[in-house]
């Protein structure tokens, strides 16, 4: 009797497993395939139940498409995550232990928290902590490769700045502009045929937003950029930081107005202009300092650079000439031949150990040595003077915008790229 109870417990228990399993594959089985990694239903469903909270909790859930419309955008987003980590793998890109522990620790401390609290909130909210770092090693890897990736690929010159600010914005229309934005992008080796195909497509997704359609659920539904899922918002951004493309639209347009289908290489693109706001004139305190620097190296300890660097303020205290001595005796080789001059410098513009010496200073006094991570330093305050920044503040904007602004454009060609020279299948199945 007890060996047939224990056969028949035995044949139940392996029934259920064989159900469990059975149904942890068909809830895990395979939707895509990139090159030689895979994509399983269940990540699927995670990152589109994610994004669905998202937006139940900032209450735009009717702003949605269909699941099923949703969830081949999220996909398609995974699918190129995959694609850029691959390629950055491939580029020797990677982040260490001690790299990612200082970028956590740095997210808990932002937060008013330590470690430990940081964990606890993330279990409260149902996220497991190295599911938290993975996701986290896997985005920093993302932003370095982006990062090195653009930086040998584009180049911002003046007369693109210029063109920015003199010929295209008025220098004093300092504004602000919210925008959304759809791409119909064009694949690898687009043919005419398609481009025309495409630009139908674009003119019948206006039309319907002309009709009345709400450009934010349109943007999830059809775009393939990368704010698609955010319903195509580009954000708050000057003039100098739109792509440049939309600029000589967008300056023209009235709120709330949607401009005619624009192309470019990347695609047809649709762009709305949510809204404008104003900005005041930059004012700020710069100071005028020139510095001596004494570096370590393997030749010259600590104690050594730190004693070299007193001797050389005894002699300047003496009565030797600051710019003289810095000249010959400084290791900082492209301020030693201006006499140690650093110029005008604005806050930011130096390390904050530095900043933070020089700042108390009073004009023609001299520090005490202090260390930074470029060795130990004597700095002197020659002036100070509230400057108007605006101008210099745009175009170091305007740079960055530009750089990506372009940028942007370069991974999106990367894309194509990677996906027509790579081995990519979708295996998702409609409901039913």
């Amino acid at each position: 009797m007890i060996k047939n109870l224990s056969i028949f417990l035995l044949t139940v228990l392996v029934s259920i497993e064989c159900f469990a399993n059975a149904k942890t594959k068909e809830l895990d089985r395979i939707v895509a395939i990139v090159n030689s990694d895979i994509i399983i239903k269940s990540e699927l469903d995670t990152k589109l139940d994610g994004l669905l909270k998202k937006y139940i909790k900032s209450g735009q859930e009717s702003r949605l498409p269909p699941r099923s419309v949703l969830e081949k955008q999220v996909l398609d987003k995974m699918l190129i995550k995959q694609m850029k980590l691959q390629y950055a793998k491939r580029s020797g890109v990677s982040v260490d232990r001690i790299s990612l522990n200082k970028t956590i620790l740095g997210i808990a401390k932002n937060n008013g928290l330590t470690i430990e609290q940081f964990r606890e909130v993330l279990e409260r909210d149902s996220v497991s902590y190295s599911e938290f770092r993975q996701e986290l090693r896997e985005e920093i890897i993302i932003q370095r490769f982006e990062a090195r990736y653009i930086e040998s690929k584009v180049t911002i010159t003046d007369r693109e700045i210029d063109n920015y600010l003199t010929q295209q914005i008025p220098l004093n229309q300092n504004v602000e502009y919210l925008v959304e934005h759809i791409l119909i992008a064009f694949p690898e080796g687009v043919s005419a045929t398609v481009i025309e195909k495409l630009k139908l497509k674009t003119e019948k997704i206006l039309q319907k937003i002309n009709q009345g359609a709400n450009f934010q659920k349109m943007a999830i539904s059809y775009s393939n950029s990368s704010q698609a899922l955010d319903g195509g918002s580009l954000g708050w951004r000057r003039a100098a930081q739109l792509p440049s493309i939309f600029i000589e639209k967008i300056v023209k347009m009235k709120k709330g107005s949607v401009a005619p289908v624009i192309k470019n290489s990347s695609g047809f693109h649709l762009i709305k202009l949510v809204n404008i706001r104003g900005q005041k004139i930059r004012i700020i305190k710069q100071t005028k300092a020139r510095h001596i620097l004494i570096r370590m190296d393997e030749l010259v300890s600590n104690d050594e650079a730190k004693n070299r660097l007193n001797q050389l303020v005894e002699r300047i205290e003496a009565g030797e000439s600051f710019a003289t001595i810095a000249r010959s005796n400084s290791d900082d080789k492209g301020s030693a031949a201006k006499g140690g001059s650093l110029g005008w410098v604005s806050p930011g513009d130096l390390v904050k150990r530095f900043e933070n010496e020089m700042n108390p200073l009073p004009v023609k006094k001299i520090s005490e040595p202090f260390k930074t991570r470029f060795g130990w330093h004597i700095v002197e305050v020659l002036e100070r003077r509230e400057h108007d920044d605006t101008q210099d503040y745009l175009r170091n904007r305007a740079r960055r915008a530009l750089k990506k602004a372009k940028g942007e454009e370069e991974i999106q060609l990367l894309i194509r790229q990677l996906k027509d020279e790579g081995y990519i299948k979708i295996m998702l199945q409609e409901e039913s």
